[in-house]
């Protein structure tokens, strides 16, 4: 039992007004039914799994193996309101979002055109391009993209295609938690709140000026949140009706189009710091030459394409309605944050995606705990007696279990 200050309000409500003092397997236990009982509201005849993760394997929600895994680390923290919030964006985006493949596919789609069209020089002083570099020392695969990599180039590649895919996810956030009931809202807006005044202070402060990609990113959605009005968001992409009533294929292109310049230097800041040699040394070959008698970059990544199939057809489509990006010389200055390494965008970034992401593993040992408590329904109830030395009742509260039907009567 873990004993911490526990934010509850509405799970207490749901309870009964029961109010939780410690993070118990019975009040994790309640959590997960409560949770399981939305998902039924949310996502009705569907299979969507909710659980604790018990695992290291960076488990969160996935629409396309249709599991919600519970963000742990807020509930640790005593957030029980929190949690269930995000297990509640989670399931609704399991009812709205496209799957994790095919959005992987479009913005695999979109990086190609950019790292396509910036030039750098080789060893040998040859002009050479950020794709041919990405995929100089072979193919990379679909697989690959989704672990943590062990090469450099999946690492740069797998690290900008997550973070176009978060920019995405936070217009679909906007999106989908506008179309949440205001019942279910009221957890949601509850996490914002507590997320968004750590940003606003900072924000107000000048700290999110500058135009890069992170920065760019929350001001965006905090404005689309209602937190704050921000005159660029509002100039570039400021319809939040548009948003919210068009689907991630309409948005997705104007989305890349208008914030296409950050995502271009956010690009080159990322390659900047992954630190891998420009050598086109494709399959066996050292060469430029050598590289089309052996393997090329194009080859290489249409095997990758082949793996994301029919997404990515759709992704080549979508991207017909964004413009080409231009040819340019690599930038020599980390150009994200003016050449700052970490600018104020990216350090929320890490609290922001750790809050809502994180899920610590509990014990197999813990987990049956909590599942065991599946088949006891906890009933409070309260008499009044008499005293023994004189007429004035006592109230005394009791906790009845029923297990399986079968009641056990516990004095409080």
């Amino acid at each position: 039992m873990i004993k911490m200050k526990v934010d509850a309000e509405y799970l207490e409500r749901w309870l009964g007004g029961v109010k939780l003092e410690t993070l118990s397997s019975k009040t994790m236990s309640d959590v997960q039914r409560l949770l399981e009982y939305y998902r039924d509201i949310i996502v009705p005849a569907s299979d969507v799994s909710v659980s604790f993760p018990t695992d290291d394997g960076g488990a969160r929600a996935s629409v396309d193996k249709q599991q919600v895994f519970v963000p742990t680390n807020t509930l640790n923290e005593g957030f029980v309101d929190d949690t269930i919030g995000l297990v509640i964006h989670e399931l609704n985006h399991i009812k709205w979002s496209d799957s994790e493949k095919k959005t992987w596919a479009t913005c695999y789609a979109f990086s190609k055109q950019i790292l396509t069209n910036i030039y750098t020089k080789d060893e040998d002083d040859d002009w050479v391009s950020l794709f041919e570099i990405t995929f100089s020392k072979g193919a990379i695969s679909l697989e690959e993209l989704m672990e943590i990599p062990k090469r450099k180039e999946v690492a740069f590649l797998q690290q900008i295609l997550k973070d176009m895919a978060f920019l995405l996810n936070a217009v679909e956030d906007i999106r989908i938690d506008a179309k949440c009931s205001p019942t279910l809202r009221k957890y949601i807006d509850k996490g914002d709140k507590r997320h968004g005044e750590r940003f606003i202070e900072d924000y107000k402060e000048g700290k999110y000026n500058e135009n890069t990609f992170y920065n760019v990113l929350y001001r965006l959605l905090f404005h689309h949140k209602g937190m704050i009005k921000d005159a660029y968001i509002e100039s570039m992409f400021g319809d939040t009706d548009y948003i919210v009533n068009s689907t991630p294929t309409e948005y997705t292109p104007k989305v890349f189009t208008v914030f296409g310049k950050e995502i271009q230097e956010h690009i080159e800041y990322v390659y900047h710091n992954a630190k891998f040699k420009p050598i086109p040394s494709f399959g066996q070959g050292t060469t430029l030459v050598d590289s089309y008698m052996n393997g090329s970059a194009d080859n290489f990544g249409e095997q990758l394409e082949k793996q994301f199939a029919e997404d990515f057809a759709k992704a080549k489509e979508m991207m017909k309605r964004v413009p080409q990006s231009e040819e340019k010389e690599l930038s020599n200055k980390l150009v994200n944050g003016n050449g700052k390494e970490i600018d104020s965008g990216a350090k929320f970034h890490d609290k922001y995606v750790n809050a809502k992401f994180s899920r610590t593993p509990i014990s197999a040992q813990r987990k049956r705990e909590i599942e065991s408590f599946k088949d006891i329904d906890i009933v409070f109830t309260k008499e009044q007696l008499l005293g023994d030395y004189d007429d004035k009742p006592q109230e005394i509260t009791y906790a009845i279990a029923v297990v399986d039907g079968i009641a056990s009567v516990s004095g409080l």
